[in-house]
């Protein structure tokens, strides 16, 4: 376009000196040569002059345009093959950074960057892969310069590069830190899985009971957790929550009406009020919701508030004993409070009836350590006996569950790991 617009200013130019000079007499001009006169006009002459110039002038001028363009492409060359070797080096850096070949990874991934550039549409991972790589090694401080450096270049990348953070936040231990920076990230992007995922750990790390509730309703909608798991989180919120509340008696009553039938709510309720200095409340609340079917912890902190009155307790138990004389709970509370009212006898027949319907290790050991207090050393022996070779009947189940579960999920976690390490 430049060089169009050239020329046509100089044939316009051109143009209007040759009109000026028609207009006067500009002579003629006289050559000899070799016996030959010629004579020609000093117009002609001008116009034979300007042709040669022009046509000098143009090819002049794309001769230089011509090296231009082949210098532009010179460098757009070496500049794709520059690329196209920063390309070559993150492939294979990120080919060992899923090898959690850190050292290498880093410095392959470093050239890289040298190579591509700040624009290059690799960047952003290679930061992020450097990022990861630079933890491992325990490069703190050139970790978090990466990551700064990705947020910086490329605005696009907060959520990557904020997510990552909060990883490394949480794997130095600053779970508050993490935490907050999450909260900024879930408005920036209020359902994002892993979010909210790691919301979720922190808040029952950091017993943010309030926080899980609100929550809860996004992660049940979002498909992150089931039902069941979603029932059994709500439900150890309120447990935390009535355990740590200023207020007993607010806390219970903001209790969601399906919890307050809830046997393990209503303990940890109890238990409260106890501690709060209110035993005799605590006591009246739980001899009201007595029933034949009891849970056993209730029954269990019957026994302990029965210090006042526990002949009461006893005689409301064996009405209940009454009601359903197969529940072991109530025979070994009834057999518990006996013992409480100085009751020997009524302690041993209710212990046999609980040893008839339940004949576990704590049944045993209590029954067996009652008949030592009676000298009655041979039967509290085999008690005491067959309750120590339950419960190491236990342990040894237990340990060989362990175990096996260990082996059956080691592998597989194994692989989850390194999988996981692959991500950038």
């Amino acid at each position: 376009m430049i060089f169009a617009l050239f020329v046509m200013v100089v044939a316009l130019s051109a143009g209007v000196a040759v009109a000026m000079l028609a207009r006067i007499d500009s002579g003629y001009l006289v050559i000899g040569w070799n016996g030959w006169v010629f004579e020609v006009g000093n117009l002609l002459v001008v116009l034979l002059l300007l042709s040669i110039g022009f046509l000098l002038a143009y090819w002049l001028l794309r001769g230089v345009s011509i090296s231009v363009r082949g210098f532009s492409s010179w460098s757009r060359w070496r500049r794709r093959r520059r690329q196209n070797r920063g390309q070559r080096l993150f492939f294979r850096g990120l080919a060992r950074f899923t090898e959690a070949n850190w050292e290498d990874a880093n410095k392959l991934l470093l050239d890289a960057l040298k190579r591509q550039g700040e624009a290059s549409d690799y960047s952003t991972p290679a930061l992020l892969a450097l990022a990861v790589a630079a933890d491992q090694l325990g490069e703190k401080q050139n970790r978090d310069l990466y990551l700064a450096r990705a947020a910086r270049e490329d605005k696009q990348s907060e959520l990557a590069v904020g997510l990552l953070r909060a990883e490394f936040l949480i794997g130095d231990g600053r779970d508050v830190e993490a935490t907050s920076l999450l909260q900024r990230l879930q408005q920036l992007k209020p359902r994002h899985p892993q979010v909210l995922t790691l919301l979720l750990s922190l808040y029952k790390q950091l017993r943010r009971c309030n926080d899980l509730l609100q929550l809860l309703p996004l992660l049940r909608r979002q498909k992150l957790v089931t039902p069941e798991q979603a029932e059994e989180l709500e439900r150890c919120c309120y447990l935390q929550l009535l355990e740590d509340a200023p207020t007993l008696q607010e806390a219970w009553r903001s209790l969601p009406r399906k919890y307050e039938k809830d046997p393990e709510l209503f303990v940890v309720y109890l238990k409260a009020l106890v501690k709060d200095g209110q035993p005799e409340r605590a006591a009246a609340l739980l001899r009201r919701r007595l029933s034949p079917h009891a849970d056993s912890r209730l029954l269990n902190l019957l026994v302990d508030l029965a210090d006042k009155d526990p002949l009461e307790d006893l005689q409301r138990v064996e009405k209940l004993l009454t009601r359903n004389p197969d529940s072991a709970p109530l025979a070994l509370t009834a057999a518990r409070l006996a013992q409480k009212c100085d009751q020997p006898a009524q302690a041993d027949h209710y212990y046999l009836r609980a040893i008839d319907q339940r004949a576990d290790a704590e049944v045993l050991r209590e029954y067996g350590e009652l008949l030592l207090s009676q000298q009655k050393t041979t039967e509290a022996a085999q008690l005491l006996s067959r309750a120590a070779a339950q419960t190491a009947a236990a342990e040894r189940q237990q340990a060989l569950s362990l175990r096996a579960a260990e082996s059956l999920f080691k592998p597989q976690f194994e692989r989850t790991l390194s999988l996981t390490q692959t991500a950038v």
